[in-house]
């Protein structure tokens, strides 16, 4: 009788996690929406001040003497 009780707690464990786990990965998530900023040819109080208001630089580059940088946020 003990194996038999330990064998049904075992089975419904293994069901329970199992449908957790299903659960979990079929749940809609909600996707992060973003907004871009390009900078020309950006001074140091700029980047600075982008940095503060919650920007993330995510690119630069140099093209025809000029720098730019991208930046992105959440919305």
């Amino acid at each position: 009788m003990k194996k038999y009780t330990l064998l049904v707690f075992g089975v419904i464990m293994l069901f329970g996690v199992l449908g957790w786990t299903v659960y979990a990965q079929t749940r809609s998530r909600p996707k992060a929406v973003w907004e871009y900023r390009l900078i020309v040819a950006p001074t140091t109080g700029q980047v600075n001040e982008l940095g503060a208001e919650g920007w993330e630089m995510v690119s630069f580059s140099v093209y025809a003497d000029n720098q730019y940088i991208y930046f992105k946020r959440e919305k």
